[in-house]
C-alpha cells in the first residue's frame, strides 16, 4: 500500500516513468506476500491504468482496469462498490476510444449494482447518470442524455444542496444539451444558474466562474448578440 501511494503521487506530478516502475515494485511484492489475487495489486493496477491515461496510452489504460476488474470481481463477487467503480473506469475509457455501445452496457453494469447497494439517491448514482448523459449525447441520443442529466440534477440538489458547485455542474451539462439544439434562451437559463452558484461559492476571479461566463457569452453570439456577448467575455 505504501508503494501504491508513493506511484499515485508521482502520476499526480507528472513523473509517470517513475510511477510505473514503482507500481510493477507494488505487484511484485503483493504477488509473493498475498498471491496474485488480492486488493492491494487490484488498486495496484488500477493506478497503473490511470498512470497510462495520463500517458494517453488508453489500450493499455484499459487493459490494466479490466485486470483490476477481474481481481475485484474473483475477490468480492459481482455486488460490490469496488466492482461497480471498476466498470465505471472502463466505461470511460471506451467513450474516449469512441466506442459507445461498450461505454454504454459499463455504465449500465455500473448503475444497475450502485443503484443495489446505495439505493437511488446516492451521489454515485448521479455520477452513472451523468456519464451516461455524455455518452448518450454523443451518439445524438439527446433526449436520453437530457432524461439522465435532469435526474443527476435532482440527486445532487436533494444530497447537496441547490447551491453546490455539483449542481452547478449539472446545470451546464444541460444547459450544454440545449445549446447543442439551438435553444440558445434555455441554454443561457442554465448556464446563468451555474454562473450564479459558482460567484456565491467561488468568487468572482474563479476559472469556473470564466467557463460559465463564456458559455452565456456563447449564446448570445449564436443569436447575433454581440453586445450583450461582450458583458461576459
Amino acid at each position: 500500500e505504501c508503494r501504491n501511494g508513493v506511484g499515485g503521487s508521482l502520476t499526480n506530478q507528472g513523473y509517470l516513468e517513475n510511477a510505473e516502475k514503482v507500481f510493477l515494485e507494488a505487484l511484485k511484492l503483493g504477488d509473493e506476500k498475498l498471491g496474485a489475487t488480492n486488493p492491494q495489486s487490484a488498486d495496484t493496477y488500477n493506478m497503473m491504468g490511470i498512470n497510462y491515461y495520463y500517458k494517453n496510452e488508453l489500450d493499455k489504460t484499459l487493459e490494466y482496469f479490466i485486470k483490476a476488474l477481474n481481481i475485484s470481481i474473483r475477490l468480492f463477487g459481482l455486488n460490490n462498490t469496488r466492482v461497480a467503480k471498476a466498470y465505471n473506469n472502463i466505461a470511460i475509457i471506451y467513450g474516449d476510444k469512441g466506442l459507445h455501445d461498450e461505454a454504454l452496457d459499463y455504465h449500465r453494469q455500473a448503475l444497475d449494482i450502485r443503484t443495489k447497494l446505495l439505493g437511488e439517491k446516492h451521489f454515485d448514482i448521479a455520477q452513472s447518470l451523468e456519464n451516461m448523459g455524455v455518452i448518450y449525447s454523443e451518439i445524438g441520443e439527446d433526449s436520453l442524455a437530457l432524461a439522465s442529466h435532469l435526474k443527476a440534477l435532482a440527486i445532487k440538489k436533494e444530497l447537496l444542496g441547490k447551491n453546490h458547485p455539483e449542481v452547478g455542474y449539472s446545470y451546464t451539462n444541460i444547459g450544454f444539451l440545449y445549446d447543442k439544439n439551438g435553444e440558445k434562451e434555455k441554454a443561457r437559463r442554465y448556464y446563468q444558474q451555474d454562473l450564479e452558484i459558482m460567484i456565491e461559492r467561488l468568487g468572482e476571479k474563479n476559472r469556473e466562474v470564466a467557463m460559465s461566463h463564456n458559455n452565456i457569452a456563447a449564446t448570445y453570439d449564436g443569436q447575433k448578440k454581440y453586445d450583450l456577448a461582450l458583458q461576459h467575455y
